[in-house]
């Protein structure tokens, strides 16, 4: 399906949980980060919204990281609990439920119309060139500062 994907945080590879899991795995950290984008993408696709497995699938979970104990290692570092023969993700709703993607993209889109608006402003100052000093002082000091957007 187009348009399935999962949020990433840029920092992933430096996180402390990261740090864990490839020591107990000893693996290094950007290994750690392929194999759990390919376990939380597994979850996108076949959790409740609240992030929770029907079946205990630490053994399916190390399969599809391709090493034994790497499911184990999430338990450790607090990405994972295992109760009542189910594994729940911790943070599922914030990070991965479709609510999340929800407010990911909306506020993908006002970043972007908000960068749009700065392009405006940009072609309107350049549209006014030929206005004299004054007039240009006085439009000025009545235009609020405003920070610049950083766009993605």
């Amino acid at each position: 399906m187009a348009g399935e994907w999962i949020k990433v945080e840029l920092h992933l590879p430096e996180k402390p949980e990261v740090l864990q899991i490839a020591t107990i795995t000893k693996m290094d950290p950007d290994s750690v980060v392929g194999k759990l984008l390919k376990i939380w993408g597994w979850a996108s696709r076949n959790c409740n919204g609240d992030g929770v497995t029907h079946i205990a699938a630490l053994a399916h979970l190390n399969a599809l990281a391709d090493h034994e104990g790497f499911a184990e290692s999430m338990v450790e570092a607090g990405w994972l609990r295992v109760k009542d023969a189910k594994v729940t993700f911790v943070n599922f709703d914030r990070h991965s439920s479709q609510t999340a993607k929800e407010r990911a993209l909306g506020a993908r889109r006002v970043n972007k119309h908000r960068c749009n608006d700065d392009v405006t402003e940009m072609k309107r100052s350049q549209r006014y060139k030929n206005v004299t000093r004054e007039e240009k002082s006085n439009r000025e000091s009545s235009t609020p500062n405003r920070e610049p957007q950083r766009c993605l």
